[in-house]
């Protein structure tokens, strides 16, 4: 015997098949949604947002046109580069979402140039970019300070056009000296037994004072991007 279905009956089977094809489908969207913002990025700069909340910044720059900013490299991670007048340099930093605040550098502006600085527990490092004007390109050096727990301050030390530069962590100022001798080629200091500071040149050294860097350096305001 052939089972007679309704019209109301079909009419019922007919939307709550729809509804559950449209729920389907909604739960489908919702999942590609929730995998899609790991991998989110700001519209006008293409970098990823969490590495942005991370690092705490898309770009920085200042009023001597000096700019740092975040470039794609690979799998949501980035590096810096560098922009000096219409020259660009890209330094040697791996930044992602991951990575440990003090690995982020924290970036400081002068007149004409710009230095990076990351901390350990012992170690400072400083990346410093200039412009050189003979050349016209930008040059980048490394230098790395060791703090000897022994020391009553804590500082990264660098060398830039005959005068050796000392930032103070603890004060946050720029202080810099006139050396004896061409330190040019230095890239390693060591700060220990209270305020001795120990340079270490290819064919020199030199030992100084805290107080020896008696002229203060002019640090810019910098202008940050997120």
């Amino acid at each position: 015997m052939a089972v007679k279905t309704s019209p109301c009956n079909a009419l019922y089977y007919h939307n709550t098949s729809v509804i559950f094809y449209r729920s389907i489908v909604i739960i489908l969207q919702l999942l590609i949604l929730g995998c899609s913002n790991s991998n989110k990025v700001d519209k006008d700069t293409n970098v990823n947002i969490d590495v942005i909340n991370n690092v705490g910044f898309k770009s920085v720059f200042a009023k001597n046109g000096i700019s740092v900013k975040l470039i794609p490299i690979e799998d949501n991670s980035y590096t810096l580069q560098v922009s000096i007048a219409n020259y660009t340099d890209t330094l040697d930093y791996y930044l992602n979402s991951k990575t440990q605040q003090q690995s982020v550098p924290k970036i400081f502006f002068c007149a004409d140039y710009v230095f990076l600085l990351t901390a350990s527990s012992s170690y400072r490092y400083i990346t410093l970019s200039y412009l050189d004007k003979r050349f016209n390109k930008i040059i980048t050096h490394k230098y790395t300070t060791n703090r000897d727990v022994s020391s009553d301050i804590d500082g990264a030390i660098f060398f830039k056009e005959g005068y050796i530069y000392l930032y103070d962590l603890k004060e946050h100022e720029l202080r810099c000296m006139r050396p004896n001798f061409n330190m040019s080629s230095f890239n390693e200091a060591i700060i220990f037994s209270g305020d001795s500071i120990l340079i270490i040149d290819e064919r020199e050294m030199g030992k100084y004072k805290k107080q020896d860097f008696s002229m203060k350096g002019n640090l810019l305001a910098p202008t940050i991007l997120r």
